[in-house]
């Protein structure tokens, strides 16, 4: 029996098979948790993780407007400021804590939330699904900052001893005005749905040269532990008298992430990279911010998974 805690530690038990603990665990019927069975220790036994999630997500929306915070690991709320902020106070009012780990964030399910503009009319949005740092190129090889100088641009607003990588990338599009670089999927047979191991998603440069790439071994373990479930939970801000949240009553389910839909996805150019890099030297010393991220449009999220239903929390 394993009992993973909040600060990542996990607490590991074994029983004999015929011992009285081991027959108590056979009797409970548990929940499929990939090769494993997940069992809920803390009184909510009668509760799967889909009627947890879907009763907090409930409280979260009765809520109303919620201040933009988020949850340290120490369980202090700090304000939060900056454009993830969204997504950050979702999170801390479901009690899950600011982490950088490639781990589903309440009780197996990956919890992601995007703005739709008012409930009345809500439109598309985009979605981050993951942050993956590059796993080989250039930007492994010679760093990032060696990334960011070679391929990256004079910030746009004119901010002196500043470097950006941005702008949107699509497998099959034109190369980035800026950083003359474009996004490639190599190895995968989009017919068929097959693809092979040495696989890659990479950013090229006109010669050929891969300034940056993401192996499908890399993605496949990330993609595999955060989209075997996930929430899509809508959202809308206001900013008078100050910036606040409020989540929707109305979320969307997903189940069966498989990698070869993603695949699939990237071909298609529905996900796309969409990075938030930038190098500057603050007071003679370079300072990086790291943001590689893969998005897509909300209207195209049913495409990534077996299953796609949506939930009224007030139903």
């Amino acid at each position: 029996m394993l009992a993973p805690l909040p600060d990542r530690r996990v607490i590991a038990a074994v029983f004999p098979a015929d011992t009285d603990e081991a027959r108590a665990l056979r009797a409970v019927p548990g929940e499929p948790y990939g090769v494993l069975r997940r069992f809920d220790l803390l009184g909510a036994r009668d509760l799967s993780s889909e009627s947890l999630l879907l009763a907090e997500l409930r409280r979260v929306h009765l809520l109303g407007w919620l201040n933009p915070e988020y949850l340290g690991r120490d369980g202090t709320k700090r304000p939060c400021k900056g454009p993830n902020c969204g997504g950050v106070t979702l999170e801390t009012n479901l009690g899950i804590t600011a982490n950088g780990y490639a781990d589903p964030d309440f009780h197996g399910w990956e919890v992601k939330q995007h703005g739709v503009g008012s409930w009345a009319k809500p439109k598309a949005s985009r979605v981050t699904l993951m942050t993956p740092e590059p796993s080989g190129g250039a930007y492994v090889e010679e760093g990032p900052k060696y990334f960011v100088r070679t391929w990256g641009y004079p910030d746009q607003l004119g901010r002196a001893d500043r470097r950006n990588f941005g702008g949107i990338y699509r497998v099959g599009g034109a190369a980035n005005e800026r950083t003359r670089l474009r996004l490639v999927l190599s190895g995968f047979d989009e017919p068929t749905g097959r693809f092979e191991g040495d696989g890659a998603v990479m950013l090229v440069d006109g010669d050929e040269r891969v300034a940056a790439s993401w192996s499908f071994a890399k993605l496949i373990d990330h993609w595999k532990r955060k989209h075997a479930k996930a929430v899509f939970v809508p959202s809308i801000i206001r900013k008078d008298p100050s910036i606040q949240y409020h989540y929707g009553s109305k979320v969307d389910l997903a189940a069966g992430g498989r990698f070869s839909l993603l695949l699939k996805a990237f071909a298609y150019g529905s996900v796309h990279y969409d990075p938030g890099i930038k190098l500057e030297t603050v007071d003679s010393v370079e300072k990086l911010k790291r943001r590689s991220q893969f998005r897509i449009d909300s209207r195209y999220l049913d495409s990534l998974y077996e299953s796609f239903r949506q939930v009224d929390l007030l139903a």
